[in-house]
């Protein structure tokens, strides 16, 4: 149990700097419920790891169960601000203040429904447009 911590929290340590590093942890929602989570497990390789020493140590066979229930605490707790946050970011986890770009054209007007979709076309237009493509079609037969 010692050994498989040890590695177990050396690794977590390891993609937590890389995540840290490298990833947007602070803005992106989703980055940051990974980043969170990576430390999460962090939490609980020292948990068992100082679990096993007790138990190694003084005996304490309790320490495992007590170990477990203060990292799940700890995680309920990080957790929740993500839970808290991640319905109002529906565009990909842009956090509080941030705008996509998509929708921030979407909102200047230009024309354009949010994610890329085509332009807005009246039914009037739509229809002129349907009929020139059967007039060309019959045109080029």
């Amino acid at each position: 149990m010692l050994a498989i911590s040890t590695l177990g929290l050396a690794v977590n340590i390891v993609v937590a700097y890389y995540m840290l590093r490298g990833g947007d942890v602070r803005e992106n929602v989703n980055m940051r419920g990974a980043y969170l989570h990576v430390l999460g497990d962090a939490a609980g390789s020292v948990g068992a790891i100082a679990a096993a020493l007790a138990m190694m140590c003084f005996g304490w066979g309790w320490a495992d169960a007590a170990a477990s229930l203060l990292v799940a605490a700890l995680i309920v707790k990080s957790g929740w601000g993500v839970l808290k946050d991640s319905p109002k970011h529906p565009d990909g986890g842009l956090a509080k203040g941030r705008v996509s770009g998509r929708a921030r054209r979407a909102d200047q007007g230009r024309g354009r429904r949010a994610f890329g979709a085509r332009p807005c076309m009246s039914g009037a237009s739509r229809a002129a447009q349907t009929r020139s493509r059967r007039t060309s079609w019959l045109a080029a037969s």
